[in-house]
């Protein structure tokens, strides 16, 4: 059928501002992706299209055609006005469709409008409110650093976890020798152990760092000293199963094989082998201790906070002026009907035009297939007669006469017009 709504695009080349109008639907959502309402109008007249007029001469053609071709000299050029009048009667009901329909889409413009206003009176002051707030938190963060941290340009690291990660790593080396002449025979089971060692002694103290720099008012004191002495019991029994698997293994570590190629194991040992034994076991205390150090800063996590405080700042600042632009367009945005009460009077003057030119077409075809001159000249005058009849629009009309009444006299006009030149054809 036609457009309801047309949205407004501009494209710009150079110094030279291009506007095209597009079919587009009236916006529900809010922020995201939000049109702004005061570019919508109203659709467009098919009679302001030239195709569309075209259209109907070329539909004439097709219906009066079979008519013609029997047509003599002594056919009057009235022969085929009953078809351009019901041609005509259909575009005019169009049009009227049309009218009703751009009346429908103001009114819905309008009053999306006005509702949309009410949305961002409500919206920009709470949004003010929420922006004003968070900038007293980012002033009291806005000192706040991390002390161990790895900055890339905007990116930034807790130093804690690559140094939790190389720590677990050298538990895992160091502690597979002690394992492994245990647990020899059995793969899986050694990875396994090496494994959760790793995990108890480093992990641990990693996320017990974590958890003391995150503690704020908000944590729940009672789930904070679960964690609290379940990670500390942890790395408590990492270290003294370390100790333990150490001094355990000394039999089998410090062994040694006789001439017949067997193995013996060693029943006493030095003060080196004990001080060895206990040093390599603290190595899991050492770098578990390490990862708590290197984990536990809470500039890190205050500097993260103000950072992204500073970022979803930004985006509202931003949607907020968005949002005042916005408002400030709707406020002065101009009534959509306006503009098409002007295109409507060009679209109706078309039609009056059409009504004629429909009758004039028709006396055309006419002569050019008798190909005489004096039948081309009878069908000139009355064309003639056709254009001087033909009832003058206003150039000014009231806009507050209602539109039916106007297409009521119109068509009255029209009916009184078609039986005058009737009788004078």
């Amino acid at each position: 059928m036609f457009n309801m709504f047309g949205k407004k695009k501009q494209e710009s080349f150079g110094s030279k501002n291009m506007e095209d109008y597009t079919p587009a639907y009236l916006p529900k959502n809010v922020e995201d992706g939000h049109t702004d309402l005061s570019t919508f109008i109203v659709g467009d007249y098919s009679l302001l299209n030239d195709a569309f007029i075209e259209e109907q001469y070329r539909k004439l053609e097709s219906e009066v055609s079979p008519m013609i071709q029997i047509s003599d000299e002594y056919t009057s050029g009235g022969l085929c006005d009953p078809n351009a009048s019901v041609i005509w009667e259909y575009t005019k009901n169009k049009h009227d469709e049309e009218v009703a329909m751009h009346e429908l889409s103001g009114k819905n413009i309008l009053k999306a409008r006005k509702v949309r206003i009410q949305e961002l009176k409500e919206c920009i002051p709470k949004l003010k409110d929420t922006i004003a707030k968070r900038q007293s938190k980012i002033e009291a963060l806005s000192d706040k650093r991390a002390k161990y941290a790895i900055r890339i340009g905007s990116f930034m690291l807790q130093l804690g976890l690559p140094i939790t990660a190389l720590a677990f790593a050298a538990d895992c080396f160091v502690n597979t020798g002690f394992v492994q002449s245990i647990l020899y025979a059995n793969i899986k089971m050694l990875t396994i152990l090496v494994v959760c060692l790793g995990l108890m002694s480093d992990g641990t103290m990693y996320a017990l760092g974590t958890l003391v720099s995150k503690k704020d008012d908000s944590t729940s004191k009672g789930l904070y000293r679960i964690f609290l002495g379940a990670f500390v019991s942890l790395f408590l029994v990492s270290v003294l199963g370390s100790i333990a698997i150490r001094v355990g293994s000394m039999p089998l570590q410090y062994g040694s094989f006789n001439a017949q190629g067997e193995f013996v194991s060693k029943d006493t040992f030095t003060v080196a082998e004990y001080a060895l034994a206990i040093i390599s076991s603290l190595a899991t205390a050492v770098t578990g201790a390490l990862s708590f150090f290197f984990s536990y800063d809470k500039e890190y996590y205050l500097e993260k906070e103000c950072i992204k405080l500073s970022a979803e700042q930004k985006q509202d600042e931003k949607l907020c002026n968005q949002l005042e632009t916005e408002l400030t367009s709707l406020e002065m945005a101009v009534d959509p009907m306006i503009c098409d009460r002007e295109r409507r009077r060009a679209a109706e003057a078309n039609l009056e035009a059409l009504r004629v030119g429909l009758m004039i077409h028709c006396r055309k075809l006419l002569a050019l297939h008798q190909q005489d001159a004096s039948y081309a000249d009878a069908m000139t005058v009355s064309a003639k007669k056709l254009l001087e009849n033909q009832e003058t629009v206003p150039a000014e009309v009231d806009e507050a006469i209602d539109i039916n009444e106007v297409q009521k006299t119109k068509t009255t006009t029209v009916f009184r017009e078609e039986r005058k030149l009737k009788e004078a054809v």
